[in-house]
């Protein structure tokens, strides 16, 4: 990299994304103060000659009546027609696409282009094992307007050995006993690479180099389609775009989540490509296919090993380069005569599958004697087939690897004995080596362990409600399938429905008298009722309890009337602080937050009330300090935090109980008894003389706390926060459900017993007579 020490100031240097960090690196660490800019041969394409977008596709398409994946390869294929006819059929079907792409003003230009490279000094190009025909053309193109210097590599004749595997794992083993001893001789890990491997590897280098604590890198292959947020984006009604990106938001909690964030800002940035079309319904196909060509994100540790390219690369002395997949046709590549333009029709621009054939075989042997550090292996079979070495290995170099066991490593030589069980039990092979392993090493052959082994911090989320709090605490698992896996997909149901109408009806019609409850619950039906089947009996009981909601509305507005003072109703009152903010020893500044459905505010005196369509809810104070029934406890202390207001009372009003036990009260009767405030009083009586007036405290208020009693809970409050927080970030998902006799089974209703496999010692027993907790 020294020769960038000589480059001419206010240049562009041309170089591969391969050595792209490498270079910055070196002007970093070699403090050059030089003003260059770095491109690629495609940013000099789209600058010499011109771009298309989704809109270029979009009307291709269209006109040619083809498909997407067609339309892109004619559109690449139209940079190599430069005259004005052809004798092909199929170079003038290209002129003619590219003819109404200019004629329609659907090529993107950049008219400031030949500007910049006039105004740079020289242009330099480095790194490239083969510049191309078309690239040769394009920098003749640019060598009109300025210098350009070609910097040739360093040529070595660096010998090499070729090493020999029965099959992957032996191969990925041996792979992985080599980085073990650099490991250990002090060589950095980010001094070594791995080329050549492909999909068929993936499997087996993860599974091997994590049981041996090897970090290694390899690109994420996962595309934006393969998300489940992405599919189910495509999956609904994209002709109102912004209705579907708040459903999205709703279910996967983008706002909350810092994995679901990231997918949802990658969906946003593919929406916005689309930017020509107000009818998203016509491009979804092309969205589709255009989502499965964009990567996921793939996440770096500070320290690994890297996959990249043997090609078009730069290693140094000091870095060590492991090459597998050493095969016939991989290395060199092969190209077969199967390019829309033929070898019989190529322009002058582009080489045939001949030349190319003979090229590749020349600039990988010239890699390859190029890198110092450098051990080539390769396969004899995969699972499915046999292999054959490389047209480029030298017989007599051949070294056959032969992995008996490890005089250095007790984890490779684990890995060995497993692979030698696996030979006898499927295929009857005893190795000589396997009675030595077996009675040196115990392992857990084909044992299963449920246990939750850990989980990469950059993924775990930062904000926390108070159901992702409690479900903590029910079990850590059930959280960790539920919040970070994203598994516990809300699907709307009748009862839900039910229950958001209801939230939303309450919040209107109770701000304005003059309202119909029957207009607004209907306006509400109507807006969201393709989230439902709507079947017959959905309609039956959706129009049935609306009769209710009359009656609820009417009694809560009697409710409000014993109030002896003027008030202020802040209904959905959004309680947002991070741990920071609340001073609580938190490992990262996290977010709790949560909405409030009702919060009456007198003076600087409160009561907080929380809606529910179910008898299920419950605010038992003996069992706060386990993380259960937590959810008005929290509200308190995220309001009185800084000390803006005074909580008098917190609440449950059970608006929809799903009580069908005959009587002979009324409905109203009925419904005033179910929506007596259920929950916790302050024992201040002259606070509480503002909210009740004393026929009330005397029939419905039953359960009182103290201002020191108040004062424990909010520090049991933050404690249970301050834990919950921690030991997320910590990884701690261990599956040890909660289960209180009588009161609390963590087990109930999950959605994932399926998957855990749990067991009863994992079971967290807490005896309620007794002080700590019981295992069984």
């Amino acid at each position: 990299m020294d020769f960038l020490k000589y480059l001419e100031n206010n240049s562009i240097l041309i170089i591969p994304s391969n050595i792209k960090t490498k270079v910055l690196d070196y002007i970093d660490e070699n403090d050059l103060l030089l003003n260059i800019k770095i491109m690629s041969f495609d940013d000099l394409k789209k600058g010499l000659l011109y771009n298309y977008d989704e809109k270029s596709i979009h009307n291709v398409m269209k006109k040619y009546n083809i498909s997407y994946s067609i339309t892109k390869e004619y559109l690449n294929n139209t940079y190599y027609i430069l005259e004005d006819s052809y004798e092909s059929d199929k170079l003038n079907k290209l002129l003619d696409i590219k003819k109404y792409l200019i004629d329609s003003d659907l090529l993107i230009k950049d008219g400031l282009f030949i500007h910049l490279l006039k105004s740079k000094n020289k242009m330099y190009v480095y790194g490239f094992d083969y510049i191309n025909k078309f690239n040769e053309y394009l920098l003749n193109l640019a060598s009109k307007y300025i210098r350009i210097e070609k910097i040739e590599k360093e040529e070595n004749e660096y010998e090499h050995d070729f090493y020999e595997a029965k099959n992957i794992e032996e191969e990925v083993l041996f792979v992985a006993s080599k980085i073990e001893d650099l490991i250990d001789s002090g060589v950095s890990l980010n001094k070594t690479y791995i080329t050549g491997v492909d999909e068929n590897y993936n499997f087996t280098l993860r599974r091997i180099f994590n049981s041996l604590n090897i970090p290694y890198y390899s690109k994420n292959t996962s595309s934006l389609y393969d998300t489940s947020m992405v599919k189910y984006f495509f999956d609904l009604n994209l002709s109102n775009i912004e209705d579907a990106l708040d459903i999205i938001k709703e279910k996967y909690d983008v706002e909350n989540n810092t994995n679901t964030n990231s997918i949802y800002n990658q969906l946003i940035n593919l929406i916005n490509k689309y930017y020509f079309t107000d009818n998203y319904e016509e491009v979804k196909m092309m969205m589709i296919e255009d989502s499965k060509t964009i990567n996921l994100p793939s996440i770096h540790m500070t320290n690994e090993i890297l996959n990249t390219n043997l090609l078009d690369n730069v290693f140094l002395e000091d870095e060590y380069v492991f090459l597998m997949n050493f095969n016939m046709g991989v290395f060199p590549s092969i190209k077969k005569d199967e390019d829309y333009i033929n070898d019989s029709i190529k322009p002058s621009i582009l080489e045939t599958s001949k030349e190319f054939n003979k090229i590749s075989k020349e600039i990988v042997t010239k890699a390859i004697k190029n890198i110092k550090n450098l051990t080539i292996s390769y396969k004899l079979s995969t699972l499915t087939s046999d292999c054959y070495k490389s047209i480029l290995v030298d017989n007599s170099k051949i070294k056959k690897i032969d992995i008996n066991y490890s005089e250095y490593d007790d984890n490779i030589n684990k890995l060995i004995l497993a692979n030698h069980i696996d030979e006898l039990i499927k295929f009857n092979v005893q190795n000589a080596n396997l009675p030595i392993l077996n009675n040196t090493y115990s392992i857990e052959y084909k044992d299963y362990n449920n246990e939750y082994s850990g989980i990469k911090s950059n993924i775990l989320p930062n904000v926390f409600s108070y159901s992702s709090i409690s479900k903590y605490y029910k079990c850590p698992f059930n959280y960790y399938c539920s919040f970070i896996l994203n598994l516990d997909e809300f699907k709307k149901t009748r009862d839900t429905f039910i229950g958001s109408a209801f939230h939303y009806v309450l919040e209107v019609c109770l701000k304005n008298d003059s309202l119909n409850v029957d207009d607004i619950y209907d306006e509400y039906y109507e807006k969201n009722k393709d989230e439902l089947d709507n079947s017959a009996c959905d309609l039956f009981f959706i129009n049935k309890v609306k009769e209710e909601l009359k009656v609820i509305v009417n009694i809560i507005k009697e409710q409000y009337k014993s109030i002896s003072v003027d008030f202020k109703e802040l209904p959905e009152l959004k309680v947002e602080k991070s741990t920071h903010e609340l001073g609580m020893n938190t490992k990262v500044n996290a977010i709790i937050k949560g909405f409030v459905d009702k919060c009456i505010v007198i003076d600087n005196d409160c009561m907080i009330i929380d809606y529910k369509t179910g008898s299920s809810d419950k605010i038992r104070r003996d069992l706060f300090e386990y993380g259960i029934d937590i959810q008005l406890p929290i509200y308190m202390y995220l309001l009185e935090v800084d000390n803006s207001l005074n909580v008098a009372g917190i609440y449950l009003q059970h608006i929809l109980s799903g009580n069908n036990k005959k009587t002979k009260k009324t409905l109203e009767e009925t419904k005033m008894d179910e929506l007596k405030l259920d929950g916790l009083t302050s024992n201040d009586k002259v606070i509480t003389s503002k909210f009740f007036d004393e026929k009330d405290r005397k029939n419905s208020l039953k359960r009182y706390y103290s201002l020191e009693e108040k004062n424990d809970l909010k520090e049991i409050v933050k404690k249970i926060i301050e834990n919950c927080v921690n030991d997320v970030y910590d990884a701690k998902f261990d599956i040890s459900p909660i289960n209180i006799p009588g009161k609390v089974n963590g087990c109930d209703y999950c959605k994932f017993r399926d998957v855990c496999f749990r067991t009863n010692s994992q079971i967290r027993y807490i005896d309620q007579n007794k002080e700590g907790d019981i295992s069984e």
